[in-house]
Formats: C-alpha cells, sequence, structure tokens
C-alpha cells in the first residue's frame, strides 16, 4: 500500500506542477490556440509559447501581441505602464471597464485610455497615495472607505466590483478565492505492534496489543482539488507486552519473559486522496508521518538459555533503546454514508523511520498493524 500511495501521489503532483495549460495570444485581430508557460524572473514576466503541433517553446515579447490568457484562470496584458518605456507583461488581477494589473509587485488602474498607478506604501511619503488615488477614481461615483484599503489584490478590487455591479458593467475577477473546508474526526484504533529486546548478542521479537485514542482535523480544499486532502492531529497510545518468546542458538534456544507497557504521545501529518467520495462510498488512500514521544519504566526480564539438558536462567534489564520515534504510515480509510455519515473503519500500517540503537539490555518498538473507528463530527 505504501509504494501505491507514494506513486500516486508523485504521478498526480507531476501532472499539476508540470502541465502546461491551453490558452490563447490575441495579436491584433487574430487569435491563436497555444501551449502557454509564464515565468517570473526578475521581478519581470516571461511569456513561453508552442503551437500545439509543435515541441519546442518560442519566447513571445510584450510588444508583439496584445494579451495571453487561459479563459477562466489568469490572463497578462501587454501594456506600455509609462510614457517612456516599451510594452511589457501585467498580470491583470480584474478586468473591466477600470482594470487592476500588477508589475513589479505594485499596481495600476488601467482603463481604455489612461493608467493609473498605484505606489507601494514603502515609505512615508507614499504610504497613503494609492488609497488616495482610488479615492479620486472612484468617491463620485461610489460609496466606499477608501482609507480601509490594503495592498494587496484582493483588497483592492472590492471598490472595482462594486462600481460594475452598481453599473451593470461585465467584469472579471482573477483572484483565487480559496474556498477551505474541514472536519474533525475522534479516532479509535486497536491493533498490534512488533517489540525487540537485545540481550548480549540475542534479539527476541514478539508482539504486544495496542489501544490507541487520536484527534483529527482534515482540511479539504476543493478550488485545488477535489481529491486530496490534508490532516493533522494528536495521538496517545499504549502498547502491552506480555510474551514468552524464543530465539535460536547455535547448540540450543533461548526464551525471554517479556512484560512491560509502553505509552506514547504524539502528533501527526497526512495526506489525504479521495479515490471515491459521493453519496454512496468513501474510499481514502493516507499517508503520513508521526512524531511521538515514549514513555516506559524500566524493567527486569527473565532469560532461559537450553544448551543440550541443560537450562541456564538469568534475570537482565531491560530499558527503552528511545525516547523519540519518527514513523511512516499507511492506511486505507472506507465510510457507507449511505448508512451513517459519521462513522468510518481504517486498516493501516506504521514503520519507524531510521535505524534503532542495537545496545544490550533494550527493548524497542518496530511495525503496527490496526484497526480504526473514526466519528466525523
Amino acid at each position: 500500500m505504501k509504494s501505491f500511495i507514494v506513486i500516486l501521489f508523485l504521478i498526480f503532483f507531476t501532472k499539476i506542477i508540470y502541465a502546461q495549460p491551453k490558452g490563447y495570444i490575441v495579436a491584433g485581430n487574430d487569435t491563436t490556440n497555444v501551449i502557454l508557460s509564464v515565468k517570473k524572473k526578475h521581478q519581470e514576466y516571461t511569456v513561453n509559447f508552442r503551437r500545439l503541433h509543435d515541441v519546442q517553446m518560442n519566447s513571445l515579447t510584450a510588444p508583439n501581441a496584445n494579451e495571453v490568457f487561459v479563459p477562466g484562470q489568469w490572463k497578462f496584458i501587454s501594456v506600455k505602464l509609462d510614457s517612456l518605456g516599451n510594452n511589457v507583461w501585467a498580470k491583470c488581477i480584474f478586468e473591466g471597464e477600470y482594470s487592476l494589473l500588477e508589475y513589479r509587485s505594485e499596481y495600476y488602474i488601467v482603463t481604455a485610455t489612461e493608467v493609473f498607478h498605484l505606489p507601494a506604501p514603502d515609505d512615508k511619503n507614499n504610504r497613503n497615495k494609492y488609497s488616495g488615488i482610488m479615492t479620486m477614481l472612484f468617491f463620485s461615483k461610489i460609496d466606499y472607505n477608501y482609507r480601509s484599503l490594503d495592498y494587496s489584490a484582493k483588497s483592492l478590487v472590492e471598490p472595482l466590483i462594486i462600481y460594475h455591479k452598481k453599473n451593470n458593467l461585465p467584469y472579471f475577477d482573477y483572484n483565487s478565492y480559496l474556498t477551505v473546508s474541514s472536519s474533525n474526526f475522534v479516532e479509535a484504533n486497536l491493533g498490534t505492534t512488533h517489540g525487540f529486546y537485545l540481550a548480549d548478542l540475542n534479539k527476541y521479537s514478539f508482539d504486544g496489543q495496542s489501544l490507541g485514542l487520536a484527534f483529527n482535523k482534515t482540511f479539504l480544499f476543493p478550488d485545488w482539488s477535489k481529491k486530496l486532502g490534508l490532516s493533522t492531529g494528536v495521538t496517545l497510545n499504549a502498547v502491552f507486552f506480555d510474551e514468552y518468546a524464543k530465539t535460536k542458538l547455535v547448540n540450543g534456544n533461548a526464551y525471554v519473559d517479556f512484560k512491560n507497557t509502553l505509552y506514547s504521545a504524539g502528533i501527526v501529518g497526512a495526506i489525504d486522496f479521495y479515490v471515491v467520495d459521493n453519496a454512496t462510498l468513501t474510499i481514502m488512500l493516507e499517508a503520513g508521518v508521526e512524531y511521538a514521544r515514549l514513555f516506559s519504566s524500566d524493567t527486569e526480564v527473565r532469560i532461559e538459555q537450553e544448551r543440550g539438558n541443560i537450562v541456564n536462567t538469568t534475570i537482565k534489564p531491560a530499558s527503552l533503546n528511545q525516547n523519540y520515534l519518527i514513523s511512516q504510515f499507511d492506511r486505507l480509510i472506507i465510510g457507507v454514508p449511505k448508512l451513517n455519515e459519521s462513522i468510518l473503519v481504517g486498516l493501516g500500517a506504521k514503520f519507524p523511520v531510521g535505524t534503532n540503537s542495537e545496545e544490550a539490555n533494550e527493548f524497542g518498538i518496530g511495525q503496527s498493524l490496526w484497526l480504526s473507528v473514526f466519528y466525523k463530527f
């Protein structure tokens, strides 16, 4: 399951990061369908394109086109922002009778015939100049508290939206207003945890029964991806070891009677991939990391070494081999909303990351397998 999740995650993100969107170049009266790539380097936007049947990307300078855009996502406009310079690529934040553009981290209000620079409030002289220009442009047109404006794209478009709505003018806001939803989960789990104990050169392996309680919060970003979510939470666990374990010696066997209880408190972070998520069925794959603090009292173990017909019995100390543990976990979570929207079940496996110390008379924990029940609220 772990390999599947990692591969799926990499493929999905590779498509997000490297996919080049299909868009349009507008030059004069011509509109061309192309593959676009826009990057920002040294505060300047650079535009590259290739036609749909080509392989190589080509540079497109601002004086050679009017605009480039991907419908409903973003637009860059070729514009001369002062009387001395050449046309540059400026990012379109808001498009309408009055448009808001961004260039070199500063904003401009642009009409069909005029350009108004909104200087960044980087010094005392310019601190409120941008809001003064907005007031000059719109104070007689709409009622708005211009002093409340921040020097940010989402704030500066507010009076523009009001103006265009009031006058029934078409507009488009290119700001991304990410919708975030969250869910809370209480989790109870029951499982088995592999343990080991080192005595001199001999290693004894055994399994313990684990009980756990966790509180998780999952965040979904539907505007970004309807398949991925992020989870974080806290965990409390107890592992009960009570086993008579055996290991083979060169000329006999050895047995260890190990009894102890291990407690842990940790924090987790995970990525959730929703394979199916509808009103009938929820299937989710989760991959994450847990950072836990371990607690356990020192104890003594009884070791019996059987060599031929002779049994030697010794008592050895046993202490926890590490106080902190980082583990990677994978699990499958299933819910049936049609039956109960609040209850989900999961099956997971956890694997410690890094190497455990190999000191004699120490014990530690290895991989775990557990079953969980979630209550969503």
